[in-house]
């Protein structure tokens, strides 16, 4: 609904020749606009999320903090900033103040996932460990190659658009 809004009434405001369709609502417009955008975008990116445990039948305690933070925190690391913060100002922490191991980096959980991948005798092919831990981690490396692809068009675009003005 949001992206109808923003569409048919923001985006004529960035042009220079179209005018928002929806004009006729007048001052109704957009306070409906700003409460779309804080429902369908800014409150699910903050809400934090439902811990659901890799193992249903052995859900942790205290889940991991970057399994319950909201996406907006995923994506800018700041489920990290307590523990930053905390270690800043003390000396030394011990094992207690860190946060606990988050359940899908649990061993167990690691092998249930890379064995059927890397050993032989669960069931693997016998191929090169590089080509199983690949099918393995795949969903991380396309994750980590995006995010690469997405950083990359501010250092090398520069460059090329001063080159094609000379």
């Amino acid at each position: 609904m949001f992206a109808v809004f923003a569409y048919r009434d923001m985006w004529p405001l960035i042009t220079f020749h179209l005018q928002p369709k929806d004009l006729q609502e007048g001052g109704l417009l957009w306070p409906k606009v700003v409460v779309l955008f804080l429902t369908s975008i800014v409150f699910p990116l903050v809400s934090p999320r439902q811990y659901i445990p890799v193992d249903p039948a052995r859900p942790t305690e205290t889940p991991h903090p970057e399994q319950t933070s909201s996406w907006l925190s995923m994506v800018l690391y700041t489920w990290l900033d307590p523990i930053i913060f905390k270690a800043y100002r003390a000396p030394h922490l011990s094992q207690e103040e860190l946060p606990p191991l988050a359940d899908h980096d649990y061993s167990s959980n690691l092998k249930k996932k890379s064995f059927p991948h890397l050993d032989t005798f669960s069931g693997s092919r016998r191929r090169h460990i590089f080509f199983g831990l690949m099918k393995t981690y795949r969903v991380e490396y396309v994750v980590m190659s995006i995010m690469i692809i997405l950083q990359l068009p501010p250092t090398g675009g520069g460059k090329s658009c001063q080159s094609r003005g000379n």
